[in-house]
């Protein structure tokens, strides 16, 4: 049982903390509680039109140059931070974590984040403090790695560790590993509000000014720091803003949605058979601005079943979605451009994506850290 695994291994899972339901999961599973149908939605669901989404300004136009002010303005007050989700590995790079592997002149994906952090920080007189959120395989490895590089020049750094979880196989028994072993695994970046809140970094940011959050995945370097994004957020007076993307031919993905008349993302998994997800043109790109006081709600988020492949064996992972933190919070969506000079969405799943996109990264990166 999970409960014994947790048990022996009560110091691992005492610094990482786990899901407290984690019990009452595997027991529901053991049921045969979850089946094909358990994350489909069960309420009324409708795709959004042009209009519920509107397209972040043009560059240089008059809306977009008000969207920026607003944005320069709230930096240059220090009310805005990064949160960077640095958990995974890079297990199709190699090994290692992912947020570490080199992207172009020896720079990685994280030192290239920090980078962008410390060049507006830089430009505007400003504190941009970086938030990492590592996992219980990455942690190590990473603060290693910023001590050795003397954190790339940038004080602002700080570092918190999402939970930390057992696998399961198919009938709901503890996975076992080649060596006999229990696995474990990080469950999702829905961890993120629990585990801010519970590490103490949300009051961090709050007592020293902090209002706002760019939230990102660490291989999506096209999700910079944009202050007319930032913009964009504080005018509408949301809780929460959702960065979406058009989709190109193939794309899968969460999409918003209205799911009885409240828009939200919805992940690819939860729509019905039967309805036409290609009536939705833009997708999800988790990259969210949060607003620091919503983070202290007390929001719950479900648990879903993810299938999962370790070395040829299937087994259970249960994980929850940051993304659905728009089912409860106060929320907006814009479409960013996806690629081009102003694009913002270039995540890099696959060695192939590094090797056609690093040249293009490079140079928009460059370009933004310096205008």
């Amino acid at each position: 049982m999970v409960k014994e695994v947790i048990e022996r291994n009560k110091e691992l899972f005492d610094k990482y903390r786990y899901p407290a339901k984690i019990v009452e999961l595997q027991e529901k599973l053991k049921r045969g509680g979850f089946n094909s149908q358990s994350n489909v939605i069960k309420g009324e669901i409708k795709a959004p039109s042009t209009d519920d989404i509107p397209s972040l300004p043009e560059k240089g136009s008059d809306e977009y140059n008000e969207l920026n002010n607003i944005g320069i303005s709230s930096i240059k007050n220090n009310e805005v931070g990064i949160v960077i989700l640095n958990g995974g590995m890079a297990t199709r790079f190699g090994g290692g974590v992912k947020g570490l592997v080199e992207v172009f002149d020896g720079k990685s994906f994280l030192q290239l984040k920090i980078e962008n952090a410390k060049a507006i920080a830089k430009k505007n007189n400003a504190k941009v403090p970086v938030f990492i959120m590592n996992s219980f395989q990455s942690e190590k490895l990473t603060e290693d790695f910023l001590i050795k590089h003397n954190n790339f020049g940038y004080e602002h750094i700080n570092s918190f560790n999402q939970l930390i979880s057992v696998r399961l196989d198919e009938k709901g028994e503890v996975f076992l590993d080649e060596n006999g072993y229990p696995s474990f695994y990080a469950p999702g970046h829905g961890d993120f509000r629990y585990a801010f809140v519970n590490s103490g970094m949300l009051d961090k940011f709050m007592q020293e000014g902090g209002k706002y959050l760019l939230f990102s995945n660490g291989d999506n370097l096209a999700a910079t720091l944009d202050p007319a994004i930032i913009g964009l957020h504080i005018k509408n007076g949301n809780e929460m803003t959702i960065e979406v993307a058009e989709k190109d031919p193939g794309d899968k993905g969460g999409a918003p949605a209205f799911v009885d008349g409240k828009l939200q993302i919805v992940e690819n998994f939860k729509f019905p058979v039967d309805f036409d997800q290609s009536t939705i043109p833009v997708m999800n790109t988790n990259s969210f601005v949060f607003s620091a006081e919503s983070l202290k709600k007390e929001i719950e988020l479900d648990w879903y079943v993810a299938m999962k492949d370790v070395k040829g064996r299937k087994v259970v992972q249960f994980e929850r979605l940051a993304n659905e933190m728009s089912i409860h919070l106060m929320t907006g969506f814009v479409v960013v451009p996806k690629e081009g000079p102003a694009g913002r969405f270039i995540p890099i799943k696959l060695k192939e994506y590094l090797d056609k996109y690093k040249d293009v990264l490079k140079e928009m990166l460059e370009k933004r850290n310096n205008e």
